[in-house]
C-alpha cells in the first residue's frame, strides 16, 4: 500500500538516571495528560511529528504540569535539570529530579493557519488522539 507515512512506533520513555542535564526530553509536544500505569502515573505528550512521550511521574514536573499546563490545549518543551538535594521537608537531604518547562498556550500559537473548516480538527487546539 502507498501513501503512508509513519508518525510513531512506540511510546518514547525516558529514564532520569541516564539523562544529562539540559536534554530536551519533550519538543514542542501537546501536554495530553496524565495516565496511571503499571508502576504510577506517567505524564503523556504527543509531540509534532506523533510521536507519544511518557514521563515518569517526579515531584517537580508533577508540580510544573499541575500549575502550567492544561491537558489538551497547553504545547511544552520539557527539559532535563538535572537533580538537587532537598534542604527542607520530609525529604530533607534526598536528591530530587529538576526540569525545566516552557509552555505555548493554543492562543499563542501561529495564526497564520486559516480558521478549520466545518468538520475538521480546530487549528486553534492540538490532535492529541493517541
Amino acid at each position: 500500500m502507498t501513501g503512508f507515512k509513519k508518525v510513531a512506533g512506540a511510546r518514547k520513555y525516558f529514564k532520569y538516571t541516564e539523562c544529562e542535564k539540559g536534554q530536551k526530553l519533550v519538543s514542542a509536544g501537546v501536554y495530553v495528560g496524565p495516565e496511571e500505569g503499571k508502576f504510577g502515573t506517567n505524564h503523556i505528550f504527543r509531540q509534532d511529528d506523533g510521536q507519544v512521550v511518557s514521563l515518569n511521574s517526579s515531584g517537580h514536573l508533577n508540580w510544573l504540569l499541575e500549575n502550567y499546563a492544561t491537558p489538551g490545549r497547553t504545547v511544552c518543551n520539557v527539559i532535563y535539570d538535572g537533580k538537587e538535594v532537598l534542604q527542607k521537608g520530609s525529604m530533607k537531604g534526598k536528591e530530587a529530579h529538576r526540569f525545566e518547562l516552557e509552555i505555548k498556550e493554543p492562543e499563542a500559537m501561529d495564526a497564520s493557519k486559516p480558521a478549520a473548516l466545518a468538520g475538521e480538527p480546530s487549528s486553534q487546539f492540538p490532535d492529541i488522539s493517541l
